[in-house]
């Protein structure tokens, strides 16, 4: 977040996040600007789950943790088409930047998520970039079962909240409408069951 404020206030156009942990090749630093500049992408962020060859250095249960991860923030943020959610090797446009709510983002391992979360509501164009995972003996510091609970109820937060902005603060759409005669049509069944017992 310093970096990020100190990038809109020295005027910077694009900023480029590269995680400390070795496993991200600042040569690929312009695939992640290109699509910014080229007006297509406003967010960019690492993939290794594009081609199978980059995954082969992915220890198993990371591979699995991940795959649990996008599935799940597919649901809660909305970007369907991404996957590797935590990955830390991410490029934003500074106009959207100031957009963001930067003192109430994740810190730590839901960053990455939560920044997603906060881009769909400001409806931004996020494309993914390939890459390959780089793995050595490092240990990670994350625990599943620790952030696993953590993570299911920030996701399920995030779920509701995007939901509810999206389909009937921001807006009311066809999806609003599909919603509320889903909600009587579950509600309906219940009542009528509930009469005939009674």
């Amino acid at each position: 977040m310093t970096g990020y404020r100190q990038a809109i206030s020295d005027g910077m156009d694009i900023v480029v996040k590269i995680d400390g942990d070795g496993q991200m090749n600042p040569a690929l630093l312009p695939l992640f600007v290109r699509p910014i500049r080229a007006g297509i992408a406003d967010y960019t962020k690492g993939n290794r789950f594009f081609r199978p060859e980059s995954l082969r250095g992915m220890p198993a249960i990371r591979l699995i943790g991940n795959a649990g991860l996008s599935f799940m923030t597919k649901l809660s943020c909305g970007y369907w088409s991404i996957m590797d959610p935590t990955n830390g090797y991410t490029a934003i446009h500074t106009s959207l930047l100031k957009e963001l709510p930067l003192d109430k983002i994740e810190k730590r391992y839901f960053f990455e998520t939560d920044m997603l979360f906060r881009l769909n509501t400001l409806r931004a164009v996020v494309k993914d970039v390939p890459m390959d995972s780089v793995y050595a003996d490092e240990t990670s510091g994350l625990s599943v079962s620790k952030v696993l609970p953590e993570f299911l109820s920030k996701h399920i937060s995030r779920l509701g909240r995007r939901y509810f902005y999206n389909y009937f603060l921001r807006d009311f759409n066809l999806g609003s409408i599909y919603s509320i005669f889903a909600a009587l049509f579950l509600l309906g069944p219940c009542q009528y069951s509930s009469a005939c017992s009674s």
